[in-house]
């Protein structure tokens, strides 16, 4: 049993999870993430290590365009790695 917290006409618990993308803009100046706008209820996620398993919410700007929601990142030193998580 789900709810259609988006008003599809689908059960938010049969439709498949969202996709994370990622693309980077001239030679490694900045990331953009990008999912779906109608995932209702994701939050981004981020970790330096994924060995530690602590992940904090993102506290990045997002803007919607063109039916997704986007995050810029700069490049900075050291890895980071996302995640969509639904609370």
């Amino acid at each position: 049993m789900g709810i259609d917290r988006d008003a599809d006409g689908v059960l938010d618990t049969d439709e498949p999870l969202p996709l994370l993308q990622i693309t980077s803009s001239g030679a490694g100046a900045q990331t953009a993430l990008a999912w779906p706008y109608n995932a209702a209820g994701f939050q981004l996620e981020e970790t330096p290590e994924l060995a530690s398993g602590m992940w904090t919410t993102s506290t990045n700007a997002v803007t919607i365009a063109n039916g997704f929601n986007y995050v810029t990142n700069d490049a900075g030193p050291g890895a980071r790695f996302f995640r969509l998580r639904q609370p």
